[in-house]
């Protein structure tokens, strides 16, 4: 591993580390070691390390702001790919936005609203970047990001760019076909719709002030931990897996120092030194507490990966 660090440091100079704690780069707070990770600045540095690590036929994950991921006490094993705080670029054409993997949605919403450009108001407080949004089909308040989406560019494994309209992209519910595939996000276009710039903002101070409210964000945490049952993404649908989870008596509830938000019921929050088995053992005590008493199997919508 060391020989391919070496090769890979000399590609990306100042985003190549040896052994690097997880837990610095999930919003979990959470995760053992990764035997490298790698944080590319451009699409260049991604084909060459790409192509680098497939000669050296090691595994690797993609990974955006890790806010959707938890990651074993073990850590890693092989290259962590971090496409975050680089290749962020954010270029706006009348209606049309075109934003690299990396942008984290704040900025993009941020960007957007000064331009009186309306759509990503939606997802107000959720601290993910553009490639991980789209790859996850991320969603909050009613709306997904698939909805402003007009194509995507991506890497396949091959280290081929190629660009996938909107209807190629398989979205569903928390899920693409880009994650099937194994692609990685460089860029996407969103067309989105004029409005005065004070309502969107406006918009977006209700969202985040409701999500005060109804969330624990004064804690570590990786967001919603399990889908809504199908039921609740109909219209109308009122059995969130919060809900159900709340129902079940759940909330509260603690394994070290992880615990079951007495706030929102689908947070898992890291209320100090919580390890992922602290966590994995309350996910584990949900999903069998709510199919006894429910008879309704929940669904991970967090990404574990180590384990």
């Amino acid at each position: 591993m060391k020989e391919l660090y070496d090769k890979l440091s000399a590609i990306v100079k100042k985003g190549s580390f040896l052994n690097e704690p997880m837990s610095k780069h999930t919003t979990f707070k959470i995760g053992g070691p990764a035997d490298l990770l790698i944080i590319p600045r451009n699409i260049e540095d991604l084909k060459k390390v790409l192509s680098e690590i497939s000669i050296a036929k090691i595994p690797y994950l993609i990974m955006g702001n890790g806010s959707n991921l938890l990651v074993s006490d073990a850590g890693i094993r092989g290259v962590v790919i971090k496409i975050c705080g680089a290749m962020d670029k954010i270029k706006i054409d009348g209606t049309t936005v075109k934003a690299q993997a990396g942008a984290y949605l704040g900025k993009l919403q941020s960007v957007c609203a000064k331009k009186g450009l309306s759509g990503f108001q939606f997802f107000s407080g959720i601290p993910s970047t553009v490639g991980g949004a789209i790859a996850m089909n991320a969603g909050s308040w009613g709306g997904t990001i698939s909805l402003f989406l007009k194509n995507v560019t991506t890497l396949t494994k091959n280290a081929k760019v190629m660009e996938l309209e909107k209807a190629d992209c398989g979205f569903s519910y928390r899920s693409s076909n880009i994650l099937k595939y194994g692609s990685i996000v460089l860029e996407a276009e969103f067309e989105l719709e004029k409005r005065d710039p004070s309502l969107i903002l406006a918009a977006q101070k209700e969202i985040l002030k409701l999500k005060a409210s109804s969330q624990p964000l004064d804690h570590p945490s990786a967001g919603c931990v399990f889908k809504n049952p199908p039921a609740c993404r109909q219209a109308g649908g009122k059995e969130t897996a919060g809900k159900i989870i709340e129902q079940a008596g759940l909330k509260g509830e603690k394994i070290g120092d992880a615990q079951i938000s007495d706030v929102h019921a689908n947070f898992i929050i890291n209320t100090g030194n919580a390890s992922a088995d602290d966590v994995m053992g309350l996910i584990n005590r949900i999903k069998k507490v709510v199919l006894e008493k429910t008879g309704i199997s929940l669904e991970l919508e967090i990404k574990t990966v180590g384990f």
